[in-house]
């Protein structure tokens, strides 16, 4: 919902005006909520994340809509 939400938020429209989802398509053992800690990557690889999650929804659809012309 998260990812949708900054989706649709982007090209200022709101999610809940066009999507639809029937919860009988849900499967019961759907995660409802997943949150991460880098802390792990970055002590044990040395590994940190450039960009959030907003900023990579950004970047995919500023570069689906320069292919679209």
């Amino acid at each position: 919902e998260e990812f949708v939400d900054a989706a649709f938020s982007h090209v200022g429209l709101r999610w809940q005006d066009h999507v639809l989802h029937d919860k009988m398509l849900f499967r019961p053992s759907d995660i409802h909520e997943v949150q991460a800690n880098p802390t792990k990557a970055e002590r044990d690889l040395g590994w940190k994340a450039k960009y959030s999650m907003v900023d990579v929804v950004r970047m995919m659809i500023e570069s689906e809509m320069s292919r679209k012309g």
